[in-house]
C-alpha cells in the first residue's frame, strides 16, 4: 500500500464523493475537473482532520531575481486591487493623527505591500519581519532600501500588520504580536469558516514543498485576540482563497482582513 502524502491520491474518489454529495451536476463537474487539473499540475490541497501536519524544510519563500523584479515594479506602480486598497485604507485609518507611524510587517516577504502602502502613507517608517534568507538578500536590492529587513522584531511598532502568513505560522505571529504588545494590529487574508477549525497540506509536488495551512473558526479566531487584551474594530471580505484544489472536492475556505485595537491604547 502507498504510504506518504501522496497515498491520499489513492483515496480520491470516496473523499470527493463524500465533499461533493448533495451539489448540483454543474457544481460537481466544475469540481472534478478542477480536482483533475490540480493532480496533473501538481498544486493541490489535502483536508487534516487532526493535528497539525509536519511542514518539511522546503517551506521559504525565496523569489527567482525575474519574479522579485517583476513583483517589485507591481507594488511600486501598478494598479492596486481592491484587496489591496483594502488593506491600504485599514492601516491608514488607525494612522490618523500619527506624523512618522511605524508599520512592522511580520512575514512581509520582500516588502511588496509596504512599497504599495509607501505610494499612500509616504511618512511611515516600515520593517519587515523575516527569515534570515529573505533577509539577506532584500538588502541587496536597491528599490528596497527604503525598507528595513529584520529576522527579529522592532523594539515598538504603531501598526502590526501580517498578510498571509497566519494560516502557515500562526504561533510565531501571536508570539509577536504577545511580544511587541501593539496598539493596532492589521491582518490580512485569514481564512475562516464557520466550521470548527481544522488544517490542510497545500502540495507543491514539483518542488517537493508541503506547507501546512490552518483555517480558523470565525470565533475562535477573534477570541485569540481578545485573549489578549484587544477588540475588533473591522473586518471585511476579500474573496475565496485560492491556494491549491481541495482533492476532497470541498470549496476552498473564505479568506477575511481584520482591525483590532488594544483595549489600554487611548486614541488620540
Amino acid at each position: 500500500r502507498p504510504r506518504g502524502v501522496f497515498a491520499i491520491e489513492i483515496e480520491i474518489p470516496r473523499r470527493a464523493q463524500k465533499a461533493m454529495s448533495g451539489l448540483g451536476l454543474t457544481v460537481k463537474l466544475h469540481r472534478t475537473i478542477d480536482i483533475g487539473i490540480a493532480l496533473l499540475i501538481g498544486w493541490y490541497r489535502i483536508r487534516i482532520d487532526g493535528p497539525q501536519p509536519e511542514r518539511n524544510p522546503n517551506a521559504h519563500y525565496i523569489y527567482t531575481t525575474e519574479e522579485l523584479d517583476r513583483r517589485i515594479a507591481d507594488a511600486i506602480t501598478g494598479v492596486p486591487t481592491s484587496n489591496q486598497l483594502a488593506i491600504i485604507y485599514s492601516v491608514a485609518d488607525l494612522l490618523k493623527g500619527i506624523d512618522r507611524p511605524r508599520i512592522c510587517d511580520f512575514g512581509g516577504a520582500y516588502g511588496g505591500d509596504c512599497l504599495r502602502m509607501r505610494r499612500y502613507i509616504p511618512e511611515a517608517v516600515f520593517t519587515v519581519v523575516e527569515i534570515p534568507e529573505i533577509v539577506e538578500s532584500a538588502k541587496r536590492v536597491d528599490e528596497l532600501k527604503e525598507i528595513t529587513f529584520s529576522s527579529t522584531l522592532p523594539s515598538a511598532c504603531d501598526v502590526f500588520y501580517s498578510s498571509g502568513v497566519v494560516m502557515n505560522a500562526h504561533v510565531p505571529l501571536f508570539e509577536a504580536i504577545k511580544t511587541l504588545t501593539p496598539a493596532r494590529v492589521v491582518i490580512s487574508s485569514v481564512e475562516i469558516t464557520d466550521a470548527p477549525t481544522y488544517w490542510s497540506l497545500v502540495v507543491y509536488r514539483k518542488t517537493g514543498r508541503r506547507c501546512p495551512y490552518i483555517t480558523f473558526n470565525r470565533q475562535e479566531f477573534i477570541s485569540r485576540f481578545t485573549d489578549l487584551g484587544y477588540t475588533l474594530k473591522n473586518t471585511w471580505y476579500q474573496g475565496e482563497n485560492t491556494s491549491g484544489v481541495f482533492l476532497n472536492g470541498q470549496k476552498n475556505p473564505d479568506a477575511y482582513g481584520f482591525t483590532f485595537t488594544r483595549n489600554d491604547h487611548s486614541e488620540r
